[in-house]
Parts: structure tokens; C-alpha cells; sequence
């Protein structure tokens, strides 16, 4: 439990200090989106994104998983964080680079916790940004698929 807390904790600690180098925490906006291929290899996942001056930062959930038999249970989600360099107002090219993320937890015979960083990727795209909601477009390149994936999104700011 305690080691949970720890990751939580650090996973936090990143979060918040990305907002204060990237970007003025009362100058930016908040939104939620529904992306494909958003996180990377996701169908449909689910993003949260702060847009900063001139940076954003997102982090996305694109799968859930978990299994269970009468000696142990487990669970897991996938996704992955990325910062964008935003050019332009409206229609805005960026850049985003960005980490996969996976968490898993288990109880019972064998359980653990577990958090992965890997699969990096790299890319560009166009988003619109309007007063409340945005949508965007990009092609990111996975470096260890060695792959070039589209990702279409659209979000909803508060």
C-alpha cells in the first residue's frame, strides 16, 4: 500500500510541476476528449489535457483490462502522457512527444503493483481550438513499432 501511494504520490508530483514549467496554471484551460488511436493504439480512449502557452500537456487512458480465478485477481490500464508544442491560436500545428503508461495491480497468489513507462513516440499534427471545444488530427511515429499511426480526436474545454 504503501509503495502505491508512492506512485501515486510521484505520478502527481510530474503532473503538477509540468504545469508549472509548461505553461501559467491560471493562463491555461482545461478539456476532456475521446480520441482514436488517442492514446496510441487505443480504439477509443479518453484524454485529459491541459493547454498551456505555448505547451499542453495530456495524459490518456485507452485501455482497461482485469481477470480473475479463485486464487488471485488483477487488474490493469494502459494509456499513455505526451506535451504538445502548440504554433498558432485557432488552427494550431504542434509537435507532441510523448511516454506509453501502463499500471497493473494483483492480489491474491502472486499480486504486485506495477507502473511501465516505455514505447516512446513522436509527431505532429493540427488541432482547432476554439472556446469550448477542439478537435484535432496527427500522424505520431511509435519507436518501437517502428510504425507511423494516425489519431483523431475531439474534446470539450471547462
Amino acid at each position: 500500500m504503501k509503495r502505491l501511494f508512492k506512485i501515486k504520490s510521484c505520478i502527481i508530483f510530474v503532473f503538477l510541476l509540468s504545469l508549472q514549467v509548461f505553461g501559467n496554471v491560471y493562463a491555461g484551460q482545461w478539456g476532456l476528449s475521446l480520441g482514436y488511436n488517442n492514446p496510441l493504439g487505443a480504439n477509443v480512449g479518453g484524454n485529459l489535457i491541459y493547454f498551456g502557452d505555448p505547451l499542453a500537456f495530456e495524459v490518456g487512458i485507452g485501455s482497461v483490462g482485469g481477470q480473475s480465478n479463485n486464487k488471485a485477481s488483477s487488474a490493469a490500464l494502459a494509456g499513455d502522457m505526451d506535451i504538445k508544442v502548440l504554433f498558432g491560436s485557432k488552427f494550431q500545428p504542434y509537435l507532441e512527444f510523448g511516454l506509453a503508461l501502463g499500471i497493473g495491480a494483483g492480489v491474491g497468489s502472486g499480486g504486485g503493483l506495477g507502473l511501465g513507462l516505455g514505447s516512446p513516440f513522436a509527431g505532429g499534427g493540427l488541432m482547432y481550438s476554439g472556446q469550448t471545444v477542439f478537435c484535432y488530427g496527427a500522424v505520431d511515429y511509435s519507436f518501437n513499432a517502428k510504425a507511423f499511426f494516425p489519431a483523431l480526436g475531439v474534446g470539450v474545454k471547462f
